[in-house]
């Protein structure tokens, strides 16, 4: 693999795995289904393997895509474990403006875990 590597393909890698369809996983994303089709574009591009292969209106992985999966998974799961707080973080002596900045498809997923936290912790 070359250049540099956008983590949020991971997340759309995981949902179309998960949905078994393109459509069903830009809806669980909040996305477009042009956008995850995209993103498995880089993906593909990236990884020089087709991911999924069609089979009616459902999507099967291929061989290379089950044997990656449960590493982004437990990748995914690491990063969201990271953001519930397991990482020591004092935000009491720090400035109080908070400036935020996710990609569309992160922000249903850590937003919902990040913004309660941030709610506890602040004045």
């Amino acid at each position: 693999m070359h250049g540099k590597l956008d983590l949020n393909l991971f997340v759309v890698l995981r949902a179309v795995y998960d949905q078994g369809s393109i459509t069903k996983a830009a809806n669980a994303l909040h996305i477009t289904q042009p956008a995850v089709s995209h993103a498995l574009g880089r993906l593909r591009e990236k990884f020089d393997d087709p991911l999924f292969i069609r089979h009616g209106r459902q999507v099967v992985p291929t061989p290379f895509c089950q044997g990656i999966i449960a590493s982004v998974v437990k990748s995914i799961a690491t990063l969201e474990s990271t953001l519930k707080g397991k990482v020591g973080f004092d935000i009491s002596d720090k400035p109080r403006q908070v400036n935020l900045g996710l990609r569309d498809v992160l922000e249903s997923i850590f937003f919902p875990v990040l913004i309660p936290q941030l709610v506890k912790h602040t004045p």
